[in-house]
C-alpha cells in the first residue's frame, strides 16, 4: 500500500480490501473499498443486509502540495422485518 495512504489511514489500514490512486496536477485522489464485515441491529442484534453502496467523498489534507480526497465505496444496511414487524 502506498505510503501517504498507509498515513491517512493509519490504524484503518487493515479495513481496506483495495485502493487505486488517481494522480494529477492539482490533486491525488484515492479510491478506497472497504472489507466486508456484518452489522448487527443495535436494537435485537440480528444480522443486517446491505442495500447498496454508496460513493461518499471525504476532503484530506493537502500531501506533498496536492489537494488529497478520498472516495469510499460504503455500504448502506437494513434489516428485514419480520411478519410481527419487529
Amino acid at each position: 500500500m502506498d505510503n501517504d495512504l498507509r498515513i491517512i489511514l493509519g490504524d484503518y489500514e487493515s479495513f481496506v480490501q483495495s485502493h487505486t490512486i488517481e494522480i494529477n496536477k492539482k490533486e491525488v485522489i484515492y479510491y478506497i473499498t472497504l472489507k466486508k464485515t456484518f452489522i448487527s441491529c443495535p436494537e435485537c442484534g440480528s444480522r443486517m443486509n446491505i442495500k447498496d453502496y454508496r460513493k461518499c467523498k471525504v476532503m484530506h489534507n493537502m500531501i506533498r502540495g496536492k489537494n488529497t480526497s478520498l472516495i469510499l465505496k460504503k455500504r448502506r444496511s437494513y434489516k428485514k422485518k419480520n411478519k410481527y414487524n419487529i
